[in-house]
């Protein structure tokens, strides 16, 4: 019995200590729950659309007016004989693409036979020759004729001073009537020789002249034939590449028969086709620049713009320069051209894919998430448009973040990350 109310007391014991521990246990956790420090409330983000930004900053802008045109050369020339004869020599290099570059010293291309012109220049020499002769033995004549002639005038003058002198004696009775006669007879003759002399001096003036003329046709023959003798030698115009030759050694040319064709390789242009909208905008001298199916750009200078606009494209041309020394390019490639147009200045320069109806999208970044951002619509006022860019006066401000890609995706209110690839508009 005794030891029956022992164990029930060791029993009742643990019971009131486990009640114990249980309550300090409560206890214990409560003040514990009462110094913990409650956790920051975190606003609570939606799920976000990742778009890239372009920050926005006021500047001057020129527009660049894109156009598509084709290369073709600016100086090329289809060199033709001028000469009659058989080509004797070509020079090996004359083959269709081959370059010829001059630097300041034309080189061989051709040769035409000379011979029958050599002999023709002997003889042209000798003609010049005899009418240069013949024009020294007439100024020989009529320098004697000339002096002939003065005598003859003296003796004419003498004769009728003399003649005066007689006609006052033989009023006085000084001298015979057949004194007299025989001084008209003399002062006669006197005339007549003086108007002979100068019949023959005049005429010999005018045969002066007419071989002086065979003189000037012998030098103009010796001339043509030295020219023709230069011809038989053709020689490369200008640096280029040939495009076509025409003939062979032993063919026979006469005047006007094609040779050979050579493109110039020092520049080129671009006929560049330019929308109707845009005549008036491009200046002469606009910088453009110029991509070729190559993937090279080159930079030119519009040289000449066509006053006139195709009725079926409604395009005009503008031809640009390009210096391009250093590669051939191939007359007729296609090319895709930028040419400087209006210059706008203090605007903002927005990509049009990130305009949807006159609206942009502008990032928000949050305080706490500088990667993440809140969408804020904006209408723009739009000053011009061109293919690539909206040329904007307001609605931004410098510094604005714009939303350029996934416009189509967000809202105005929406989460979205910015993604890391940043962009400014300095960066077009």
């Amino acid at each position: 019995m005794n030891k029956n109310k022992a164990t029930f007391r060791k029993v009742k014991i643990s019971i009131v200590f486990c009640a114990l521990f249980l309550i300090a246990g409560i206890t214990a956790n409560n003040l514990l729950a009462l110094l913990k420090k409650e956790p920051e409330k975190v606003e609570k983000i939606q799920a976000f659309t990742t778009v890239k930004v372009q920050e926005m900053l006021r500047e001057n802008y020129r527009e660049k007016i894109k156009g598509y045109g084709t290369v073709e050369p600016i100086l090329e020339t289809t060199i033709s004989a001028q000469v009659s004869g058989v080509v004797t020599w070509i020079s090996p290099r004359l083959r269709r693409g081959q370059v010829f570059n001059v630097q300041g010293k034309p080189q061989k291309l051709l040769q035409i036979d000379d011979r029958d012109l050599r002999q023709q220049f002997i003889s042209a020499q000798a003609n010049l020759q005899k009418a240069q002769a013949a024009v020294k033995a007439l100024e020989i004549e009529t320098y004697g004729t000339e002096s002939l002639l003065n005598n003859a005038k003296k003796e004419w003058q003498t004769s009728k001073r003399e003649l005066k002198r007689l006609n006052k004696l033989i009023k006085e009775r000084g001298i015979s009537p057949s004194e007299l006669d025989r001084q008209v007879l003399q002062t006669s003759q006197s005339e007549k020789e003086v108007l002979r002399l100068d019949w023959q001096y005049k005429s010999q003036l005018n045969s002066r002249e007419r071989v002086l003329a065979d003189v000037a046709l012998a030098k103009a023959q010796l001339q043509q034939v030295k020219n023709d003798l230069r011809r038989t030698t053709i020689y490369t115009p200008f640096s280029g590449y040939i495009t076509d030759v025409h003939v062979n050694y032993g063919t026979r040319v006469t005047p006007g028969t094609p040779l050979l064709r050579i493109v110039n390789t020092d520049k080129v242009a671009v006929a560049i086709s330019v929308a109707a909208s845009r005549y008036g905008q491009i200046q002469m001298g606009a910088t453009t620049d110029i991509s070729l199916n190559s993937g090279r750009t080159w930079r030119g200078k519009v040289i000449r713009i066509l006053p006139d606009v195709d009725t079926q494209t409604r395009t005009f041309q503008v031809f640009a320069e390009i210096d391009y020394q250093q590669m051939i390019i191939p007359s007729g490639i296609f090319a895709v051209c930028y040419v400087e147009g209006l210059i706008f200045e203090n605007v903002f320069v927005v990509p049009r894919t990130a305009v949807i109806d006159d609206f942009v999208f502008v990032a928000r970044r949050l305080t706490k998430y500088k990667n993440k951002a809140k969408v804020e619509k904006r209408r723009l006022s739009i000053r011009a448009s061109t293919s690539e860019y909206m040329i904007v006066d307001d609605g931004l401000k410098n510094g604005d973040e714009i939303i350029i890609t996934n416009v189509e995706e967000i809202s105005e209110g929406s989460n979205v990350g910015i993604f890391s690839g940043y962009e400014t508009s300095k960066q077009r």
